[in-house]
């Protein structure tokens, strides 16, 4: 899933491209699709956000990724810890647009349980698209903590006052098989990078 690329799966992707005898393949799928390639042995190893229940697959969370506020520079909320409730005065730029279910549904689910309406002014495929239409003062959205990386000039990232707002990075892989050497490798650099993260070593 592209925002969970801005944060520690290069690290990963790096660290298995210095072992020998690796054909290292990316392909970018949807968590649904991927459960499917997993299943078929197309892949080895998913990353996203969506829970997915399938017997064939297990899940595991790798963390909680808190959410962000991405405004346009010099918006009213810009140098606050705004609440879902001062947000959702304010049009919503939504995405991905599909394939659904998404982080869309996450973040429209927020707001539904905190019994907030919001207006949703525009929807876009792209992360880019929707900060590009965020730097344009047409709406604000709600990122994963990862993407505040993007370096994108007319956009500022705040907190949210919640804490308690996630977004989950989840691990896919097939049910049940004993890992190859390889990928005992990739586990234990993930593991790794998930310990960093948990300590403050990285982001």
């Amino acid at each position: 899933m592209p925002s969970v690329f801005y944060g520690q799966l290069p690290l990963l992707v790096r660290g298995l491209r210095q072992k020998d005898n690796v054909e290292l393949t990316l392909v970018e799928l949807t968590t649904v699709q991927q459960v499917q390639a997993l299943k078929a042995g197309r892949i080895d190893i998913g990353f996203g956000r969506l829970r997915i229940d399938d017997p064939d697959v297990e899940q595991e969370v790798l963390f909680d990724e808190p959410l962000m506020a991405a405004l346009p520079e010099g918006h009213p909320l810009a140098d606050t810890t705004p609440t879902l409730e001062e947000l959702a005065r304010y049009p919503l730029i939504l995405f991905p647009a599909k394939p659904r279910p998404s982080l869309a549904d996450t973040v429209l689910g927020l707001f539904r349980r905190h019994g907030l309406k919001v207006e949703v002014v525009q929807e876009a495929n792209e992360l880019q698209t929707a900060l590009g239409l965020v730097a344009s003062e047409i709406g604000i959205t709600l990122v994963p903590e990862q993407v505040k990386r993007v370096r994108r000039d007319g956009i500022v990232f705040v907190y949210l006052a919640d804490k308690s707002l996630t977004s989950p990075v989840l691990c896919s892989r097939r049910r049940g098989e004993k890992p190859s050497p390889i990928m005992q490798e990739a586990n234990a650099i993930l593991e790794v990078l998930v310990e960093n993260r948990r300590t403050g070593r990285y982001p």
